[in-house]
């Protein structure tokens, strides 16, 4: 377990050595938002209000040309029918843009697949121009080398790219034949410019899950990363929940009036028993230690893994969430949200930092304070579970 804490505290510091040297006038934003997290949140989380949401994800699209399991974007499955219609254009991501940026939010782009806008350079190039960190989330199966070479020379700062374990699983998880060599041979890409070019930008991260019965397929991302000598790993646990939370997520909705109804992850049934040996993912914590060239970064940090695969228990009051106070979530259609398709509001309905302390969203606040939301239950992303 020490390597475990080791590993977070070495990618957290090289991390923040990162934004120090790349982007110095963050620092006064950097100690409010530690200001917020450590002191603020303690006596003002009760209340329900934020001054201001220090990660901004936008969506730029639905469109997806994989079809991942337990993909929250496909949560539920109306990623199918999103269209390019419905996503709002270049030009009110300007706006959004513009409207944010004095407050030096961390700007995340996501979808679907985001590599499917014809128009994402110039996202990136937009948000670049206002000096703010920008970051990509992508499957790479259009990752090519006229890609990487806009990614480098537009200063994109973070690119996370998903392997789930070796080829043929990998695949069958993407349901896409052909995405791992795909998603491998574009990481491969954008990592040899990057030398090339005796650059820094983008750092990579290859993310990955550890699956409970298949854990020895981390090794696999831990040998794959070395190989394209990647800036840093970054694992999570599985997210699941039981059929039942689609159930106790509309009692809950019904009577606290609020929360969404789309639980993030894969859905199990309600009595299923994941084949999980804490003695596997120790012997890979041990590898990852002795093999790994780049710092690790682990969005589990807990220790109670017998419990955490177990659907039959459910995360206890003490689970502690920031993401509602510090993250802001922007639909393809405009919506503001924070997680399980909840929404308080829109780009189009006024300004985004009035409605950011709105009623709605506040009372999703207050609420969360109190406990877990049954959607919550094995999500991690912002949530710090406890058992």
């Amino acid at each position: 377990m020490a390597l475990y804490r080791e590993s977070q505290k070495e990618n957290m510091y090289k991390k923040l050595l990162f934004l120090i040297k790349k982007t110095p006038h963050y620092l006064p934003f950097l100690g409010l938002n530690y200001f917020r997290e450590k002191i603020d949140f303690k006596f003002f989380s009760g209340l329900g209000f934020s001054i201001f949401p220090s990660l901004i994800t936008i969506l730029v699209t639905k469109r997806c040309n994989f079809n991942c399991l337990g993909c929250s974007s496909n949560s539920p499955s109306y990623t199918k029918n999103f269209n390019e219609k419905k996503e709002i254009g270049l030009e009110e991501i300007k706006k959004i843009i513009d409207e944010v940026a004095w407050f030096r939010p961390f700007i995340y782009l996501n979808g679907g697949e985001p590599t499917l806008r014809k128009d994402l350079i110039e996202i990136i190039k937009y948000v670049k121009e206002k000096r703010l960190v920008c970051a990509l989330t992508t499957n790479a199966s259009l990752l090519n080398k006229d890609l990487a070479v806009e990614l480098v020379k537009n200063r994109l700062d973070f690119l996370s790219v998903s392997i789930d374990g070796p080829e043929e699983f990998h695949d069958r998880m993407r349901g896409v034949r052909g995405a791992y060599k795909k998603a491998v041979g574009g990481v491969k890409e954008l990592s040899e410019y990057k030398k090339q070019n005796k650059t820094n930008y983008p750092h990579i991260r290859l993310a990955s899950i550890i699956f409970p019965n298949q854990v020895e397929n981390a090794r696999h991302i831990i040998d794959l990363a070395n190989s394209l000598e990647v800036d840093e790993i970054g694992f999570g646990l599985l997210m699941y929940y039981p059929k039942k939370i689609h159930t106790l997520q509309k009692i809950f909705v019904d009577k606290n009036k609020t929360g969404g109804l789309e639980p993030i992850g894969l859905e199990v049934d309600d009595n299923y028993k994941f084949n999980f040996f804490q003695e596997k993912y120790n012997e890979f914590l041990k590898y990852s230690g002795e093999k790994s060239k780049m710092p690790i970064y682990f969005a589990y940090r807990g220790y109670q893994l017998k419990k955490y695969f177990d659907p039959k228990i459910f995360p206890n009051k003490n689970s502690l969430c920031l993401a509602p106070w510090n993250s802001l979530l922007i639909h393809p259609n405009g919506d503001l949200g924070v997680c399980q398709g909840f929404c308080f509001g829109s780009i189009f309905k006024g300004s985004i930092l009035k409605q950011w302390n709105n009623n709605k969203i506040r009372v999703f606040r207050k609420s969360r304070v109190k406990m877990p939301f049954p959607a919550c239950f094995r999500c991690n992303e912002g949530q710090k579970l406890k058992f």
